[in-house]
């Protein structure tokens, strides 16, 4: 059927209309949705990394985290040390599939199945796959509550650690982490888990991560910025020994 080119015109006018109305519409919901669901106005990006080895893993839940504006807490496989930060560079890059943040960690989690990612504390926190069940392992261990008020990031470091029960020890540093100081922390622990503990000075810290590294039986804590990889740590703890034979009772929360 022929149609004038007025007709024809009007209803390209019309669906464009009704496409960007849909749109508008999309937009509207995603907003309301809980952030991990949010649709991001753009893409992610990660470090070409094949194959995406144990030692890997950090820096690409690192740059999916800094892309989504996430607080992230990860948890290591011995020999791994803390993991890399690095910015994803144009030419050595992969572009995900993914529209949304769950769907990002969700697509870099599948890389390596020996680590999996959960929402705890309005954080994105990785861990290795066994740890998330082991009562022996260091961040299950029970943590009484605690208060501390303005008080610098490595000192809020050494009070979670001493809250955690059996005793924990470590080595306190004769030199505190460069960026320490740069704003004292308070923080409220109604007790828990040592890695809930770790949560609640990340969040109190504001744009951070924490990082737990393992080697030779021994365990080392950094705190840094989420959003600037040039800056130094704000807290560090390192040597850090606990009982690691099987524990009884139920896992903390």
């Amino acid at each position: 059927m022929f149609l004038p080119e007025s007709s024809r015109r009007a209803i390209s006018s019309l669906a464009f209309v009704v496409v960007a109305l849909i749109f508008f519409i999309q937009a509207n919901l995603a907003l309301g949705a809980p952030k991990l669901d949010r649709l991001l106005n753009g893409k992610f990006y990660v470090s070409d990394i094949s194959p995406a080895d144990d030692c890997a893993m950090f820096e690409l839940f690192d740059q999916i985290s800094r892309t989504a504006n996430f607080p992230l807490g990860f948890e290591n496989v011995q020999g791994c040390g803390f993991g890399r930060r690095t910015i994803v560079r144009n030419d050595q890059r992969s572009i995900l599939a993914a529209s949304t943040p769950r769907e990002a960690f969700d697509e870099v989690a599948a890389l390596n199945r020996n680590f999996r990612w959960r929402e705890i504390d309005g954080m994105i926190i990785v861990r290795p796959a066994d740890a998330w069940e082991d009562s022996a392992n260091l961040l299950n261990l029970p943590a009484r509550p605690f208060q501390v008020m303005n008080v610098d990031a490595d000192d809020a470091l050494y009070r979670v650690l001493e809250a955690a029960t059996p005793r924990v020890s470590y080595v306190q540093s004769r030199k505190q982490a460069l960026g320490s100081r740069a704003t004292p922390v308070s923080v409220d622990f109604s007790g828990g888990s040592l890695l809930r503990a770790l949560n609640a000075v990340v969040r109190a810290k504001g744009d951070a991560e924490w990082r737990v590294g393992y080697s030779s039986g021994e365990a080392a804590i950094l705190i840094g910025k989420l959003s600037k990889l040039s800056e130094p740590a704000v807290g560090y703890v390192s040597r850090i020994v606990w009982k690691t034979s099987s524990l009884p009772g139920p896992i903390a929360n």
